[in-house]
């Protein structure tokens, strides 16, 4: 599977072979009390994430590519990614 970015600039690469879903995981360094310092998605299998490129800088440029990447493929998006994004847009301050 190739993904290309909306504007056609190669984003990632990665093979499918049993793949469950698409999960975008935060890079921490080793804690969970730091905020996240890139974004790496990644493709779920029963013996290991396949990761889909390079981490990301930005979570808005992983949840596209993670998008792009359930679009392409069928799979659904791992839950708790889901989770992850669920509020994305809709807390207001």
């Amino acid at each position: 599977m190739i993904v290309e970015s909306s504007a056609g600039q190669f984003m990632a690469r990665a093979a499918l072979a049993e793949a469950r879903s698409v999960r975008v995981v935060p890079l921490t360094r080793g804690t969970h009390h730091v905020t996240a310092s890139g974004w790496q998605v990644a493709l779920s299998r029963p013996d290991g994430d396949v990761l889909v490129g390079q981490p990301l800088p930005q979570w808005q440029s992983a949840r596209e590519l993670a998008h792009r990447v359930c679009a392409a493929t069928g799979l659904p998006l791992d839950a708790l990614t889901e989770q992850l994004f669920s509020r994305v847009g809709k807390v207001k301050l």
